[in-house]
Order: structure tokens, then C-alpha cells, then sequence
């Protein structure tokens, strides 16, 4: 947002939008880069970005901030209600959840004969990295431990 569009629309002096502008971009230098449940601001956001970012962080909090670090695209920033599958503990607890939630192991159950079944399994690390590296799935570090899930 230019600073005639912020000197106009906040009431501010163009020197005061300046010297915000210019602290920001002070500040921004000396932050490390981002913790989990922290957005890493860049040079090149614009305020509207942000306080996109700033309304989705109230609303629905550290997620959102990891949500925002991983799209980095205005566009897909509403999409975390859908996006967003929750905290787990690790990758593998979510794919057994997934699992179960699905019912995939009564489903081997019905479909195969009773001599078979005993050996067919569900590889639930090959299933994480399958969803991970097709990009069907993005997990993000939370603080305190855990991973976020998004799809």
C-alpha cells in the first residue's frame, strides 16, 4: 500500500508513515526466523497480508500463523478452516486415525478371505511419506511438541 493510501486512510502525516515503515523494516531485520506458531514476516508483505494474517491469528491462533508460513498466497489464506486436520503427536498418529476413521481395516476384513487378511497390512510410514511427498499433506511444527496437519 503506497503512503499517500496510508496517510489518507489511517489520518497519519506521510513523515509518520515513513518512520513506521521505516522501524518495521528495522524490526523485521533483527527477527530471527520464525519459532513454530509464529509468522515469519517478510520485506515484501504487504499490510494487507498482514493483517489478514493479524485477523486469522485472533480467530483461530498458533495454527493459523504455521497455515500462513506454509501458503504465503492471499488467495489461499481462507482455506484454513477446510485446510486445517489439527494437532497430533506425531505423522503416524494422524495416518492411524486416518485409518481407523475410515474403517480401512474392516473394509481388508470383508474383502479378503480369512487365510489371506493375516498378512495384509496397512504400511502407515509408507502412507505418511506417500501423502507428504504428493503434497497431499503438509504438517508444521507446533510449539510444545506435536505437529499441525493441513491438507
Amino acid at each position: 500500500m503506497p503512503t499517500t493510501q496510508l496517510t489518507g486512510k489511517y489520518g497519519l502525516g506521510k513523515s509518520s508513515v515513513l518512520r513506521l515503515l521505516r522501524d518495521a523494516d528495522v524490526e523485521m531485520r533483527r527477527q530471527p526466523l520464525s519459532e513454530p506458531g509464529s509468522y515469519h514476516v517478510r520485506q515484501q508483505d504487504s499490510l494487507h497480508w498482514l493483517s489478514s494474517i493479524g485477523r486469522g491469528l485472533a480467530q483461530h491462533g498458533a495454527p493459523f500463523a504455521a497455515w500462513a508460513n506454509l501458503v504465503q498466497d492471499p488467495d489461499h489464506l481462507a482455506d484454513f478452516d477446510v485446510s486445517y486436520l489439527g494437532h497430533y503427536t506425531d505423522l503416524h498418529t494422524y495416518i492411524e486415525q486416518l485409518v481407523n476413521d475410515r474403517a480401512y481395516d474392516r473394509i481388508l476384513d470383508e474383502g479378503l478371505p480369512a487365510g489371506i487378511r493375516p498378512y495384509v497390512k496397512i504400511d502407515l510410514a509408507a502412507t505418511a511419506d506417500d501423502l507428504l511427498s504428493g503434497g497431499d499433506l503438509h504438517a508444521m511444527p507446533a510449539p510444545g511438541g506435536g505437529i499441525w496437519i493441513f491438507k
